[in-house]
């Protein structure tokens, strides 16, 4: 059992329910969609290796990786570590190796919190309870070329609503200079059918200097959300205003 990883770092939670909270993020490459705003396009093919940065110096790490390599690493690298982030990519797609993974970490007395793209409900519900929290997006059709993700969406909220958590659910939708209002409020009532315990996250789109979404459609668009579901919140890149990873 091994699996392919983009890179590893140290940084902070940088949007989110754990905004400014410490973290190793464990990125894994490969990815099923290729949204428009996407930013870690570099994640998104295996590659023969992956980086490892421990404090201001990157190593290179052979793919792919065991669980019992990766713990290690994480054991000697990052020790103290009390969060572990496993990203994409899209990490879902190496499903047995992220569960091996999160239970060696686990073990190892680290918080596990996953973010995925929200579209594999199958494997989703096979791990869901390794987790601390879950951070799914919810992709608008105007970031996939048109195509909607409804039916993904709304399998993989069903599939995480058993071992979900107050709190533990997060639903991220990034609001786009292309997107309409009436895209996002489309899928805020969709996140209501099948998720109403998520806490939903609006968050505009970054370039390299800030948002570019203006904040009185973010407000409009935070009461839509809130005129729907019970928690519902503007969420900012934090980690890219201080210009870190």
């Amino acid at each position: 059992m091994t699996g392919y990883l983009s890179e590893i770092f140290a940084s902070f939670e940088g949007e989110g329910a754990r905004v400014g909270m410490p973290a190793v993020f464990v990125r894994l490459c490969g990815c099923n969609l290729a949204c428009s705003y996407c930013d870690t396009a570099y994640a998104r093919e295996r590659t023969d290796y992956a980086t490892v940065e421990v404090g201001g110096r990157e190593s290179r790490l052979a793919n792919p990786v065991s669980p019992g390599k990766l713990a290690g690493i994480m054991a000697d690298a990052f020790p103290g570590c009390r969060d572990v982030r496993i990203t994409g990519g899209e990490p879902l797609l190496q499903a047995d190796f992220v569960g091996r993974v999160a239970a060696l970490f686990r073990r190892m007395g680290m918080g596990l919190h996953l973010e995925t793209n929200g579209t594999l409900a199958g494997e989703m519900a096979r791990l869901g309870r390794l987790f601390d929290t879950v951070t799914m997006d919810v992709k608008l059709p105007s970031s996939q070329d048109g195509r909607s993700l409804e039916a993904e969406h709304t399998a993989f909220l069903q599939a995480l609503a058993g071992p979900a958590r107050p709190g533990s659910v997060c639903v991220k939708i990034v609001v786009t200079p292309e997107c309409s209002d009436d895209e996002v409020e489309h899928d805020l009532s969709l996140v209501a059918r099948c998720g109403p315990r998520a806490v939903v996250f609006l968050q505009p789109e970054f370039d390299e200097t800030g948002p570019v979404v203006g904040g009185e459609r973010m407000l409009r668009l935070l009461d839509a959300g809130l005129a729907r579901l019970r928690d519902v919140r503007i969420s900012l890149q934090m980690h890219k205003i201080l210009k870190m990873k």
